[in-house]
């Protein structure tokens, strides 16, 4: 069973009425990120790609390991609200 959870990140924007969609990004433990099987080592980077998906209307799902730092979720989402991304959604798996 996978649980997610999705927060409005704060910004001072407006959302646009476009095509809604979803996007995994994968926090990997050595603090990198996987973005539609692309690996980013720098958040500047990643927060450009992210900009991108914002202008279509992306709602991105954040996935990290229970090894993963919270330093590099951290970064993440720091990278997430400079795109302007207004939803995202933390996946996880619950202790069984």
């Amino acid at each position: 069973m996978k649980w997610l959870c999705v927060v409005a990140l704060l910004w001072a924007g407006t959302a646009s009425a476009v095509e809604p969609c979803a996007k995994a990004l994968r926090v990997q433990k050595d603090g990198s990120f996987i973005l539609d099987g692309v690996q980013y080592s720098k958040p500047d980077a990643l927060a450009a790609k992210l900009a991108a998906y914002r202008k279509k209307g992306c709602e991105i799902h954040l996935v990290a390991g229970k090894d993963v730092g919270f330093e590099a979720v951290g970064s993440a989402v720091a990278a997430m609200q400079k795109a302007g991304i207004l939803k995202v959604g933390y996946l996880t798996e619950p202790r069984r």
